[in-house]
């Protein structure tokens, strides 16, 4: 299937659309069953009201709304692990839990210390960090404008303060950030006057590129990647970098450092642009992201181009013009022979193997769209036997490194349907298949004929693929 995340107004707007999304509608309902909506918990977090009850008539629709066009279908990362995974989770149960979460604080040192006291640690932690902090600050105030900016962050520390200083001085400006718009304007308005990049920064393309040859020789110092991933080091676990600390890291930088900065103000404030910079990372697990924010459209590009992940990031208007370039889905084992003869006489393979010891030769090459909305690259190779054998994969191209369920029940069907009941007798996929993909014993699809040959089988993290034998009469 086709993955396609939609960021949250997209969402919104498909509940009563104008034009321009009744013909996204319409798409989604031609396309139904070859595409796949995710949700993530970053479009729950744009549900939840900063002010009010957290539950109301217009909430209990997007709900429904995020249920009907997703079916329950969710990408999440919880708290410490490292990746992305794929759910089954009504989004009303998921929105109450993150509800519940939200009512959280975001940091409180007396709290944490509160806590500690009742193994005994906490007062004996404070007194450990009543310490010098090293930071000459008579060197700092040196240079009034800088010192006066840092003091104006933190306060405390500025005032020959100590490492405990220090630490409430940052839970101090984490959550006034958090709540108070103008804090993170501030920073990023001090930021831009402490670098000193052209304005044309904003619209720079390959920006992160030239970031990285411009920052070095401005009050900077460094290069922008260098700095962005000592910023994520200090996210990750065991010294170790994860995916979502380095691409949040990166998007909110390029931000800060003047690349399409985001309008900040007291509705749209510093939650709602990370709730951007996270929708973007979810994204980056799917085939498409479609949002019509032109900001956050030209980060999240910016941000996939330098980490290579090929999804396409496209406008509602874009999307639709996009869909019109889709394949049909196949009808007939015709129609199938036919794509595999298109694909064949396609040019640009790569020779990957060249002749050994055993005579075979195979050549590679990516596909445009995917086969069967499925497989998005293609092996063949010609045997000593006179045989050719054309191999079908997913290879990652996106951070993604899984499957929903779904999307192989649909392969599975959808050949079955062509090509009729398989000669192993297995059928349609059925939910107790589940438990053997997870445990890497899948019940392989075989159909064969005289000269044509078709399996269907596990492959490990690449999920299903497809090969086909074709020998010579």
């Amino acid at each position: 299937m086709i993955r396609v995340y939609f960021d949250w107004n997209v969402f919104t707007s498909l509940k009563n659309p104008i034009a321009e999304f009744e013909g996204l509608s319409d798409l989604i309902q031609k396309w139904r069953s070859s595409v796949l909506i995710p949700y993530s918990d970053a479009h729950l977090d744009d549900l939840i009201p900063s002010k009010g009850p957290a539950y109301n008539d217009f909430i209990e629709k997007d709900l429904e709304n995020i249920s009907k066009l997703t079916a329950g279908h969710c990408l999440v990362q919880y708290f410490g692990k490292d990746k992305v995974v794929p759910e089954i989770t009504a989004p009303a149960r998921f929105y109450k839990e993150q509800v519940e979460r939200r009512g959280e604080k975001l940091f409180d040192w007396d709290e944490l210390i509160s806590e500690l006291n009742e193994f005994g640690m906490g007062d004996a932690i404070t007194e450990l960090l009543k310490v010098g902090t090293g930071i000459d600050v008579e060197a700092i105030k040196q240079d009034t404008e800088t010192f006066e900016s840092l003091a104006a962050m933190l306060p405390r520390t500025m005032d020959g303060g100590t490492l405990l200083d220090v630490v409430k001085d940052l839970q101090d400006l984490s959550n006034n950030m958090w709540a108070e718009p103008d804090r993170y304007k501030e920073i990023r308005s001090q930021v831009k006057d402490n670098v000193e990049l052209p304005r044309e920064v904003s619209n720079w393309e390959n920006v992160i590129e030239r970031l990285d040859a411009t920052l070095p020789n401005t009050t900077f110092g460094r290069d922008f990647s260098g700095f962005t991933l000592e910023y994520a080091s200090k996210n990750g676990q065991d010294n170790q970098v994860s995916r979502y600390s380095y691409f949040i890291a990166t998007y909110m930088n390029l931000d800060l450092l003047g690349f399409r900065p985001e309008k900040i103000t007291q509705k749209n404030g510093f939650p709602n642009f990370l709730n951007d910079a996270r929708h973007a990372f979810y994204a980056g697990h799917c085939d498409y992201y479609i949002t019509n924010d032109k900001k956050g459209k030209h980060k999240a590009k910016a941000v996939f181009e330098h980490l290579k992940i090929e999804t396409e990031v496209l406008n509602v208007s874009e999307f639709i013009e996009q869909v019109g370039n889709w394949k049909p889905l196949l009808h007939s084992h015709f129609d199938f022979l036919d794509q595999v003869v298109q694909i064949l006489e396609l040019p640009g393979w790569d020779l990957v193997v060249s002749e050994d010891g055993a005579g075979e030769t195979t050549y590679r090459r990516e596909l445009d769209h995917k086969f069967l909305n499925f497989f998005n690259t293609v092996y063949r190779s010609l045997l000593p036997s006179g045989e050719n054998k054309i191999h079908f994969v997913w290879e990652p191209t996106t951070y993604s490194e899984f499957w929903f369920f779904k999307e192989i029940e649909t392969l599975v069907n959808h050949l079955v349907e062509v090509w009729g009941e398989d000669h192993t007798g297995v059928g349609m996929f059925t939910e107790s298949e589940i438990s053997c993909l997870l445990d890497a014993k899948w019940a392989p699809r075989r159909w064969r004929w005289e000269f044509l040959g078709i399996d269907l089988h596990y492959q490990g993290l690449f999920g299903i693929a497809m090969t086909l034998t074709i020998t010579s009469k």
